[in-house]
């Protein structure tokens, strides 16, 4: 992986906590997860996948 780690601290809503476990729980329902073939999900991995698939997304408005 190339780029830059950050150490951050985010406020998230128990909402979101919901969602966000959700999520994880989504994710490792899998096929690939349920098999072995990859590791379980953690929150941090969670966590990362949305904030940089956010940041990839994310589009300026002119």
């Amino acid at each position: 992986m190339t780029g830059k780690m950050l150490s951050i601290k985010i406020f998230v809503t128990g909402a979101n906590l919901e969602k966000l476990e959700k999520i994880r729980q989504y994710l490792n329902s899998q096929s690939d997860v349920k098999s072995g073939d990859v590791d379980h999900w953690t929150k941090s991995e969670v966590y990362q996948l949305l904030f940089n698939d956010a940041i990839e997304n994310f589009k300026f408005e002119k």
